[in-house]
């Protein structure tokens, strides 16, 4: 009331009144139009980069973990491996290569410590594979020197190859819900948003009181726009902090 009691005792007003709104407007505009843009483009981002990544990073892990307890039945077997074990082994090791070139292929230049993870992982798993293969080479002529590679190709798996796996997972996992807080909206944008409401119901007030009438079309139309991108923004930074909890 003491605002609206101002604004009608002062002559002139009604310019002001418009400038203020019309520039208020034109800055929120803005500010959520580069929102909405920015939002889009990190969006676009997590859905086409971040995201496979991380998907191929644990590709990577799991492979490499189903590998690892493959070739230990085969062992278990004696003699030559079932043709299931040694196909789930292969696959298991086809699925581990695939999400290495994956991740390879993805990855930024910028990223050297993804990049040196990937390598880690590559040059262990060529070591890795080729033990195997003489463990079961000798495991297929009954030598029990098979044994002693087997136990030293999980050793590199355990200590080594799975870590560098799960410290690049965790990375780019990380990284996607880092992506996914970022694609959210500033409630400082929602604020200003709510302002500018509040200053379009002070000038109808304002308005009505001077003109004797109740509505003024045009700011009952800018408020009813401003109203909705407020609960776009609201809804829209909402569903963005559950995404990234």
């Amino acid at each position: 009331r003491p605002v609206v009691d101002f604004l009608l005792a002062s002559p002139g007003r009604i310019a002001i009144i418009a400038v203020v709104l019309i520039a208020a407007l034109l800055i929120v505009g803005a500010a959520a139009s580069k929102t909405v843009f920015d939002r889009q483009a990190r969006l676009e981002t997590l859905r086409s980069h971040t995201e496979p990544l991380a998907d191929a990073a644990q590709g990577i892990y799991g492979g490499l973990s189903i590998a690892n307890t493959t070739a230990a039945t085969a062992f278990l077997s004696g003699g030559i491996e079932p043709h299931a074990v040694r196909d789930r082994y292969d696959a298991a090791i086809g699925q581990a290569s695939a999400g290495l070139i994956t991740a390879s292929n993805g990855v930024s230049a910028d990223d050297t410590h993804s990049l040196k993870l990937l390598t880690d992982v590559s040059n262990q798993l060529a070591v890795y594979t080729g033990i195997i293969a003489t463990a079961r080479a000798n495991n297929r002529a009954g030598r029990p020197i098979g044994v002693g590679y087997l136990s030293e190709s999980s050793a590199q798996m355990q200590q080594s190859i799975l870590p560098s796996a799960e410290q690049l997972y965790r990375t780019h996992a990380d990284a996607v819900l880092a992506s996914g807080r970022s694609a959210g909206v500033s409630p400082a944008i929602i604020a200003a948003a709510v302002f500018v409401l509040g200053l379009l119901v002070l000038a109808q007030v304002f308005l009505a009181r001077r003109s004797r009438r109740r509505l003024n079309p045009g700011l009952v139309v800018a408020s009813l726009l401003v109203a909705v991108l407020v609960g776009w923004l609201a809804v829209a930074g909402l569903l963005s902090a559950r995404a990234a909890g």
